[in-house]
């Protein structure tokens, strides 16, 4: 019975572990591509400003 119940628990575990590390995953990702694209978006920017530069 208790060895049953052990076997559960390490089961539950893992796969507390995984959604854990999934989640933790999922939120890296999403703040490397948020990151990411502000960075696109500075680099329009000044491409913006380096094109206004060059025709005035």
């Amino acid at each position: 019975m208790f060895v049953k119940a052990i076997k559960i628990a390490k089961e539950l575990a893992k796969d507390n572990e995984l959604m854990l590390v999934r989640v933790l995953e999922t939120k890296l990702t999403r703040k490397a591509a948020q990151t990411m694209s502000e960075d696109i978006m500075r680099v329009d920017g000044f491409i913006a400003e380096i094109k206004k530069r060059q025709i005035h």
